[in-house]
């Protein structure tokens, strides 16, 4: 029995590494990702794409505390990602990705098969910095975004909508992003253009910055507890 066990711990954990690194190529995972207060995307771009060995930037409006209801359920967790620009950095695996309509949404995987969500469904979104301003968003693709746990593992799932209508629903400052995706040309420098990035960095309060590595080990502990139970 005990080898059984251990067994199928070797089986699962093997599973959850490996899933990531296929997750991640298949997304275009970014190698780095920076997290900060609001700041004009302009400012950010600025700096971020004038640092060496970066090949590609994207950027994102992230407000957590949304409220969705759909298919008779409720979430008031829910994350709105606003996506500017491209690679997006999750793929989409039915339908297709938001053209820019402020109606469209691409919702997670977890999200589609823990609420039987599917493309054309519709979803009711508001956020409590607009009041009770409701927008009606219609599913167009499902996606997969490895850089975090997907829902129902954590407490709220993330909707990924054009920029100005995370904006909108969230009330933010035209021009605003909290987020920048990087995509370097060569990942063995990677340690440098971070080093860069820390020294660019005056006047962004609140500054994180996530690598694939590090994604990747966060995915390790949880291989961890698996094997541990």
């Amino acid at each position: 029995a005990v080898s059984a066990m251990v067994a199928a711990a070797t089986t699962v954990s093997y599973s959850l590494w490996t899933g990531f690194d296929r997750a991640a190529d298949r997304a275009g995972l970014p190698d780095a990702i920076a997290h900060f207060d609001d700041r004009a995307m302009d400012e950010v771009a600025e700096r971020a794409e004038s640092l060496a060995n970066v090949g590609a930037v994207s950027y994102r409006l992230e407000t957590g505390g949304a409220h969705l209801s759909a298919a008779g359920r409720r979430n008031s967790h829910t994350i709105l990602v606003g996506v500017l620009g491209e690679p997006r950095g999750y793929a989409v695996v039915e339908g297709r990705d938001v053209a820019g309509r402020p109606d469209e949404v691409v919702v997670e995987r977890g999200l589609a098969d823990e609420w039987g969500l599917g493309v054309g469904d519709f979803l009711a979104v508001h956020h409590h910095r607009a009041g009770r301003r409701e927008a009606r968003l219609r599913v167009v693709g499902v996606a997969v975004a490895p850089e975090t746990f997907a829902f129902p593992l954590t407490q709220g799932p993330r909707l990924f909508v054009p920029y100005r209508t995370a904006r909108r629903l969230a009330g933010e400052r035209p021009g605003d992003v909290n987020a920048a995706l990087l995509w370097v040309r060569d990942r063995d420098r990677l340690d440098i253009t971070l080093s860069q990035a820390r020294a660019a960095s005056f006047g962004l309060s609140a500054l994180e910055l996530q690598t694939r590595a590090g994604l990747s080990a966060v995915i390790g502990q949880a291989t961890g507890l698996a094997v541990s139970l």
